[in-house]
């Protein structure tokens, strides 16, 4: 009807045969909208101001048709799937994510979106999952900032799996970007600028495209924060081995940190930014410019990073610039690069 529904008690459809479709307007109130069991379909509701819940086998999400969110809060499950055609969970202002949310490629050959039609912060503890199926594209899932909106994502949010991230929009990390699922890849099309809280997160098990977890670029990144690489169980890199983290687009920043395993003595992980690659390579300890060798450009290079007092300059991590750093680099750079 044309009025709107203010819940204070709970809503849930409470089998697992029931499905329970929400229409026209619902506002806060002190209520739940939840499943513990069946489906609880938001169908093409207008929601503001609610709290979602799930628990069991219930499920809550856009499955039928495509529903609009205005400063909701999620602490269970919320899914949209491309069950049986296109779906989209458009969003507006503030998206408290606490939970998990899942946008999910049910192999229909449409796609499912959760699109930003405002700019809209998606905050809180929780993850936001990209599940596409093998042999699918990965645009068949998409967190889409819609057109001239900004998407930002929260320092305590984490985006894992593989799917597409952008659309028409701007997209701000604060938050945590894991590349995983089946095909451990996200292809990133609309700009990205990543905060000094971001991180990015690669498993690798291998050199070889769909080896390892990467991210296709399309459009523009400003790298910033911390990048974590985990090696898969059984692999074992070898000195010279490079690995393409982000690949295409336009690049720029770096990486401030980087967590990894120790390497052998006398080699050294490190990770480089060219205006179309981001990439990780094990090297010598004097390969600064990330070559796989030594030559005057690493001499070069040392003496910019230390006469800038950049911490790439500080090779004995005393956090001071004097003699001992250059002595350092004399000791490494007269070792050669044969491990």
């Amino acid at each position: 009807g044309p009025g709107t529904i203010i819940n204070n008690g709970t809503i849930d459809p409470g089998s697992d045969t029931s499905l329970l479709r929400l229409t026209g307007s619902h506002a806060a109130g002190l209520g739940m909208y939840t499943a513990s069991a069946g489906t609880l379909d938001l169908y093409n509701a207008m929601i503001s101001g609610v709290t979602f819940g799930s628990s069991g086998t219930g499920r809550v999400g856009a499955f039928e048709s495509n529903p609009t969110l205005t400063d909701v809060t999620n602490i269970g499950t919320l899914e949209v799937s491309n069950e049986n055609s296109q779906r989209i969970m458009y969003i507006n202002n503030t998206l408290t994510n606490d939970g998990l949310i899942r946008i999910v490629d049910r192999d229909s050959g449409s796609n499912a979106h959760i699109w930003s039609q405002s700019d809209t912060t998606i905050s809180g503890t929780g993850v936001i999952e990209l599940f596409v199926e093998d042999g699918s594209g990965l645009n068949d899932v998409q967190l889409y900032p819609g057109s001239a909106t900004t998407l930002t994502i929260g320092a305590d949010q984490t985006i894992r799996g593989s799917g597409q991230i952008g659309g028409q929009g701007t997209i701000v990390n604060n938050g945590t970007i894991d590349p995983s699922g089946s095909q451990r890849e996200f292809s990133v099309t609309s700009p990205v600028v990543c905060g000094p809280t971001s991180s990015m997160v690669f498993n690798i098990g291998g050199t070889n495209t769909g080896e390892h977890d990467a991210i296709s670029l399309t459009s523009t990144i400003t790298i910033d924060g911390t990048v974590t690489v985990e090696f898969d169980d059984g692999y074992a890199p070898s000195f010279g081995d490079r690995w393409t983290l982000i690949d295409g687009g336009t690049q720029s920043g770096e990486f401030q940190s980087l967590v990894i395993i120790d390497p052998p003595v006398g080699q050294v992980f490190r990770v480089f930014t060219n205006p179309d690659e981001t990439y990780l390579i094990l090297t010598c300890d004097a390969d600064l410019t990330g070559d796989g060798g030594i030559d005057f450009f690493d001499v070069s290079f040392f003496l910019s990073f230390y006469s800038a007092q950049d911490v790439r300059g500080d090779l004995n991590g005393d956090g001071m610039f004097n003699f001992f750093d250059i002595s350092t680099f004399l000791k490494i750079y007269g070792q050669g690069c044969n491990p």
